[in-house]
């Protein structure tokens, strides 16, 4: 499983809030933990 800073360094790191976090570190952590997967794939799939 990644760490939070590779998947950190995956992102495009502008903080945009399309994700629905209020930044990219916060949408990778989410991510690890598996808490937004579905909702955000699928928000970012529009």
């Amino acid at each position: 499983m990644p760490t939070v800073m590779e998947l950190y360094q995956l992102l495009p790191r502008t903080n945009c809030k399309k994700c629905g976090e209020s930044t990219c570190m916060a949408f990778a952590v989410a991510l690890l933990s598996r808490k937004k997967i579905y909702q955000n794939v699928r928000r970012s799939l529009k």
